[in-house]
């Protein structure tokens, strides 16, 4: 594989991580409206949740590219319930 196939597929990757976790963060999003009927533990699993969902694309082994093409990448946080 060349540079500019590595990099096209990567930044594509990253891309469609990204806008996984964006999808997850928006889907939570409800959850912290001040009418939501939450209790307060829940709302700090959300929190969490959502905080873990930030940092995710700042992981350092986010992306293990190897050789043969294997994107591997750790598993988005789960929904806390």
């Amino acid at each position: 594989m060349n540079n500019i196939d590595y990099n096209t597929t990567l930044q594509f990757y990253i891309k469609n991580l990204r806008e996984t976790r964006n999808k997850l963060l928006i889907e939570s999003d409800k959850y912290l409206i001040s009418d939501y009927p939450i209790t307060n533990e829940k709302i700090e699993l959300i929190k969490n949740y959502r905080q873990q969902l930030r940092n995710y694309m700042n992981l350092d082994e986010i992306i293990n590219y190897n050789y043969s093409c294997n994107i591997m990448h750790p598993p988005m946080p789960q929904f806390p319930f």
